[in-house]
């Protein structure tokens, strides 16, 4: 600090200069925030900084104001995530930025995370070419979607082939397709990916002579590891490959599992059925009905339909009761079941 004397009207007076905030003054006060500063430059009053915090780079402003036995601050920062760890070479790093970003928020797509998905798949990523691939979905640019996707099938990712295989179902860019997409659900399966089986059941089931026993083995696999509603799909299966003991067990089960969503009705009323019909093993109506109230509750239409014919029966209740009958009836035709609308 340096003293500098002016003579004014016969006094002296004693300025001090050099008082003013520092950088070293702007440096201990973004180090107690928390900053780590690797530039600093003075530009008027303020100093402006870039500085990492966290996992973070940071780029702002401060501006200190000393006086005689005070000072104040102030400060203006943003901070985005530090990506410098991923470049070519280094697709881990990439992938692990990426997924970073990318579950942030599931309803968006950062534009920094498809960037660091394209190098990762540079290096041949292979999860990291199908997520490329999605996201290209966003303005439909289907020839490079169709790209990334076959990038990440061919390299293994089952992801990748299921969605190729959604593009041949849908027609996204293209003919619709439904056999390529079955086969391209099949690869997709057995690369691991469990919407892969699950679509490639699906079609199987859905189609005029389905090749129940070649769906099986997928079906089981979803149903093992309880993905979605692959244990109804399993249960439905299996009794249309007329394996009821197994299938009862199965489906029993499911119509109690509020994840086989739409499905739960339709693995109730199915369960039931075998039930109350025998098929391979005793009658056992009493144990249906449960199975049918459930059915219908979940809003299956079948259901609610069989459960007013086995109360117009008598069959598994303690008797007959046609208001009952009624009852279930009405429900069936208002949801859409057109043969108890006529009675």
């Amino acid at each position: 600090m340096s003293m500098r004397r002016v003579l004014v009207g016969g006094a002296m007076l004693v300025g001090v200069a050099g008082c003013g905030p520092s950088e070293a003054d702007a440096r201990a006060y973004l180090k107690d925030q928390g900053f780590d500063v690797t530039e600093l430059r003075k530009n008027g009053k303020a100093f402006e900084f870039t500085a990492k915090k966290d996992q973070d780079i940071c780029t702002g402003a401060v501006t200190i104001t000393k006086g005689f036995g005070s000072s104040s601050s102030s400060m203006t920062s943003s901070c985005k995530r530090d990506l410098s760890a991923c470049k070519p070479g280094a697709s881990e790093a990439c992938m692990n930025l990426a997924d970073e970003l990318y579950d942030q928020d599931p309803k968006v797509f950062p534009e920094a995370a498809v960037e660091l998905y394209r190098i990762a798949c540079d290096d041949k990523a292979a999860r990291a070419c199908t997520r490329a691939g999605e996201y290209e979905v966003i303005d439909k640019n289907w020839d490079e979607m169709r790209r990334y996707s076959k990038l990440g099938c061919d390299l293994g990712d089952g992801e990748g082939c299921s969605r190729l295989a959604k593009a041949a179902l849908l027609g996204e860019g293209e003919e619709k397709n439904p056999d390529h997409a079955r086969e391209l659900f099949q690869t997709a399966c057995e690369k691991g990916s469990l919407r892969g089986c699950r679509s490639f059941v699906g079609l199987v089931l859905d189609a005029k002579s389905p090749d129940v026993k070649g769906a099986l083995a997928s079906a089981k696999k979803i149903c093992d590891v309880k993905f979605d509603d692959g244990c109804a799909v399993y249960g439905i299966g299996l009794f249309m490959d007329k394996n009821y003991t197994e299938a009862l067990t199965i489906l029993e089960a499911a119509c109690r599992d509020t994840a086989s969503g739409k499905l739960q009705g339709r693995a109730c009323n199915t369960a039931a059925a075998i039930l109350v019909d025998g098929m391979g093993m005793a009658k056992d109506a009493t144990r249906a009905i449960p199975l049918f109230e459930a059915g219908c509750e979940a809003k299956e239409a079948l259901a609610c339909s069989n459960l007013a014919r086995n109360y117009e029966k008598g069959n598994g209740v303690p008797q007959a009761d046609a208001a009952k009958a009624k009852e279930y009836r009405a429900k069936a035709c208002e949801l859409g079941h057109q043969a108890s609308c006529s009675r």
